[in-house]
């Protein structure tokens, strides 16, 4: 096994030349998941006023909608003050047409899908997105780890056509992963160190279509590969 670090500020033009090794994206289409279920996280405790915690309704819906459904955030503002873990996920979607503020203080992954295959997460309206407000950890010079997104373990998924903004530290950790598709997503960030704009591990990812705004040039796409039989990723940026 060998592995290779890239930094891929003006590398993309060679990786995307490279193959892919095989399909990409979720097995089952959102349109199919949400016939089958849909589950509005305002049905689950939700509220679009900013101060309400839609943790616990994302999961109470994720586990409603695991094994074949939709989880659907409508339009709208919402809070996240505790972190949410969605493990052992098995083809299901998650719509975000509502945008998430960051609304706690604790370290680690505000949103994390774990040990999950044929996944999808994307905005049906352009619109979807997830306010991290890092700026308020930088302004009272405090030092956190706080990062918005996070999927590990997961096979056969796509995110796409999301927004992400201003994460304390990272914003998109693909640790794991394999036959994946992220594109469509815009990352704006700060312009200091350790703020990398997406994170990929793993096998059979294509990330293109994507636009990284205002962060350290260094940290726009931080790419580690292990390289396993034919397996790589390929990237256009």
């Amino acid at each position: 096994m060998r592995s290779v670090s890239l930094f891929l500020w003006g590398l993309a033009p060679l990786l995307a030349s490279a193959q892919l090794t095989g399909r990409v994206g979720p097995l089952k289409s959102a349109v199919e998941k949400a016939a089958n279920k849909t589950c509005n996280v305002l049905d689950y405790g939700a509220v679009a006023d900013l101060s309400t915690d839609i943790g616990q309704p994302l999961l109470d819906a994720f586990e409603d909608c695991n094994g074949g459904g939709l989880v659907y955030v409508p339009e709208g503002e919402y809070a996240l003050s505790t972190w949410v873990l969605f493990d052992k996920g098995e083809s299901w979607a998650l719509q975000l047409d509502g945008v998430i503020y960051r609304n706690g203080t604790d370290g680690g992954n505000m949103i994390t899908f774990e040990h999950t295959s044929d996944f999808e997460m994307f905005s049906s309206n352009g619109k979807g997105a997830i306010q991290a407000l890092g700026y308020e950890f930088r302004n009272a010079g405090e030092s956190t780890n706080t990062r918005i997104m996070r999927l590990q373990k997961v096979s056969s998924f796509s995110v796409h056509d999301i927004i992400l903004v201003d994460s304390p530290a990272f914003h998109m950790s693909l640790d794991t992963v394999s036959d994946g598709e992220v594109y469509n997503v815009v990352v704006r960030g700060g312009s200091s160190g350790g703020l990398d704009g997406i994170d990929v591990w793993g096998e059979n990812v294509w990330i293109h279509d994507v636009s990284l705004l205002t962060l350290n040039a260094w940290e726009r796409i931080c790419l580690l590969t292990i390289h396993r039989s034919k397996s790589l990723i390929r990237m256009s940026v």
